[in-house]
């Protein structure tokens, strides 16, 4: 839940306003060429050169439909004595993208053909239970306003959207620091392609229980019909970790399966943030949880 008043308060410290640690993990609704869709942004690495600059690379991708298979890397770099970010793409390389150490109304250039980013509001509220500071940064050329964003302090990128992209993204969850916040489950949804509607599959998987988890966790589903189960563990990266049911025959009702926090080669999985995807009669759902160590 997002709430927010208007205030003069901003801060400066680019690592609040910008989480970069590896395993960082972002998931948002999005509205565009379909109806609905996740998306979700992942740490996927983080360094730190020898001029103090932290240097990240994000993945982009969509979770949920599964037609959307781009998956995408962007480096950005964060200069933490400047108190901005800059890129991610080459013609943005060495220019800040966000700026921190700003006020309501600043403004600075992004390219020479005079696109520009302004601070349009710096406000105080709270999100997902947590008092925080949201600044609102518009992009345009001059004529046209090309995008927005939100960033709230503590969370990173919470919305991107409107002027000419043709999707917009609003935060659902996010674990950061290893603290999971809001809904990270990606909702458990499927398409009839005959009617081009998003309508719920013919069973539910629920949240894994205990999440986050050690040594083991339980992993619960209701069948409406009888038929086909696969269950299988995925990484970060989409690699497959476990396969717990693999096309196995299950009857209608109430179903559960444990895992050992074990990979398919039998050992011990790095602790981090897992995905459980659930294959019934062709249907699929996924849902996120982490592993601690």
């Amino acid at each position: 839940m997002l709430l927010w008043t208007t205030a003069a308060a901003q801060g400066a410290d680019s690592l609040n306003w910008f989480p970069y640690k590896t395993g960082d993990m972002w998931e948002y609704r999005a509205f565009g060429a379909y109806p609905f869709a996740i998306a979700q942004i992942i740490n996927v690495k983080d360094s730190v050169s020898a001029d103090g600059k932290i240097h990240l690379t994000q993945l982009h991708r969509f979770i949920y439909p599964v037609c959307c298979e781009d998956v995408m890397f962007f480096p950005y770099v964060i200069d933490t004595a400047a108190a901005e970010v800059i890129g991610p793409s080459d013609e943005l390389r060495n220019v800040p993208v966000y700026k921190f150490n700003v006020e309501e109304g600043d403004q600075w250039l992004l390219t020479p053909r005079g696109e520009t980013a302004t601070v349009m509001g710096i406000k105080e509220g709270s999100l997902f239970d947590r008092n925080t500071t949201f600044m609102e940064i518009r992009y345009d050329n001059g004529t046209l306003v090309r995008y927005g964003v939100t960033l709230a302090r503590g969370f990173g990128l919470i919305y991107r959207g409107g002027g000419d992209q043709a999707w917009s993204y609003n935060l659902e969850g996010a674990v950061i620091n290893g603290v999971l916040y809001g809904d990270t489950t990606g909702i458990p949804l499927t398409v009839d392609d005959k009617n081009e509607h998003f309508i719920q599959p013919g069973f539910e998987l629920h949240q894994n229980y205990p999440n986050p988890f050690n040594p083991a966790t339980a992993i619960t589903f209701d069948l409406k019909t009888s038929g086909s189960v696969t269950l299988i563990i995925y990484d970060m990266m989409g690699r497959e970790i476990r396969r717990l049911v693999d096309d196995e025959g299950f009857i209608p009702g109430p179903h559960k399966i444990i895992w050992d926090g074990r990979a398919n080669s039998g050992e011990i999985a790095a602790a981090g943030i897992y995905h459980y995807r659930l294959l019934h009669n062709n249907e699929i759902v996924t849902r996120s949880m982490i592993f601690l160590k």
